[in-house]
């Protein structure tokens, strides 16, 4: 690796990584153990998880020399696993910070079924690594996509957490404008997700739309690691999720800063706006990147990115708003659903198949010739035939 001008006054710098490619190979052969890349060390092992036989990949990457002065856990997003954020991890460990990765059970080397699990439980994969933290240090979460939402949930559920900031990049706060979700594919979708959790759907994502760079775009079509597919029972749960995540926004209070790329068509930039709008942080901040497509960690704005995350972690550290994460105890720690639930929003959906059903209960007693179809009467008042077979006379 080397190193370009420093960052920012701070000292921080932007380190090249000579070869994509060769870091890339040594990722996908890499399984458990100690890797070193120049002044950095990689270590990856499995922890266990709440679940049954669940393991974690868990990952840790810190510099060999220099003792790190915060920690910064990386949650990946939906089909991928912690791969993809090892340079940025790398970028992270260099300017002295430890930084750890969790696959999420159902993804990357961690077990679980894949593309199954829900939001919630993918909470309890969060607790894991926190038992891993060093509570001598202070904690920062980094998220992507849909590690957003876990986390964001999380820390919405557990206020009192020792977090000393949450970067949020491209959060999947709901489906991309051209996506579109109605109310019958939902309701059929949460009722095969009761009942098939296993059946398997298209997540609807564009390869070409995740990033610019070539050399990540053949990696992420060609790794045997990645899961772009989405389970009924998983879609279901994220569907809900995201449309309750936005009405909770005011209760997250953790300082909070959002990347978001200009060019982004996975997530929807319009919805995370109004999200940042109404969140209940009173220290937050958001940058977009023109031209910017999802990975942003790979894309052009790289370094700008390191950069204004570097900053703002740096401007807190120095306000002495941050403080080390301390003991947690476990046994208070919240895994759930979000605490609000906002209105029901689907009336019309509701009306519409009440009215199917009316229509539908008539045909079936007028087929079935249970009930004879008076010459005055149209399908529409069955319920009157049925009132006089009981009721009126024979």
């Amino acid at each position: 690796m080397a190193d370009d001008p420093e960052l920012n006054e701070a000292g921080d710098k932007f380190y090249k990584i000579d070869s994509h490619k060769l870091l890339f190979h040594i990722i996908d052969e890499w399984n458990e153990g100690k890797i070193e890349i120049d002044d950095v060390v990689l270590t990856r092992e499995y922890i266990e998880a709440s679940g049954v036989q669940t393991r974690l990949c868990y990952t840790e990457i810190s510099h060999k020399h220099n003792a790190p002065k915060a920690t910064m856990a990386i949650f990946h997003g939906l089909g991928q696993n912690s791969d993809l954020f090892v340079e940025l991890g790398i970028q992270f460990a260099m300017n002295g910070y430890k930084v750890q990765f969790i696959d999420f059970r159902g993804y990357g080397w961690s077990g679980g079924m894949r593309a199954e699990h829900t939001i919630v439980e993918m909470q309890n994969d969060i607790v894991a690594l926190l038992k891993e933290a060093d509570p001598e240090l202070p904690l920062f979460f980094f998220a992507h996509s849909m590690g957003c939402i876990i986390a964001a949930a999380f820390l919405m559920n557990n206020p009192r957490l020792n977090v000393s900031g949450v970067i949020l990049q491209a959060p999947l706060t709901a489906n991309p404008t051209h996506v579109k979700i109605d109310t019958f594919r939902l309701l059929l979708v949460k009722l095969l997700g009761e009942s098939l959790p296993e059946l398997i759907i298209s997540p609807r994502i564009n390869p070409s739309s995740v990033t610019k760079k070539a050399v990540v775009l053949k990696w992420f079509l060609t790794n045997r690691k990645l899961v772009p597919i989405i389970g009924t029972r998983q879609a279901a749960w994220m569907a809900q999720y995201m449309y309750h995540f936005r009405h909770n926004a005011g209760s997250f209070k953790y300082p909070v800063l959002i990347h978001l790329g200009g060019e982004d068509k996975i997530v929807n930039n319009e919805i995370t706006k109004h999200f940042y709008a109404k969140l209940g942080s009173e220290d937050k901040q958001l940058f977009e990147y023109e031209g910017a497509y999802h990975e942003l960690q790979y894309e052009d704005c790289q370094r700008e990115l390191i950069k204004n995350t570097l900053d703002w972690i740096n401007f807190r550290t120095k306000e002495g708003n941050t403080e080390k994460l301390g003991s947690i105890d476990f046994d208070t720690i919240k895994v759930a659903f979000l605490k609000k639930k906002a209105p029901f929003k689907h009336w019309k959906a509701l009306i519409t198949a009440i009215v199917l059903a009316y229509y539908f209960i008539g045909y079936v007693l007028m087929a079935s010739k249970f009930i004879n179809k008076n010459r005055h009467e149209m399908i529409a008042l069955w319920p009157c035939s049925l009132y006089r077979k009981f009721f009126g006379k024979k």
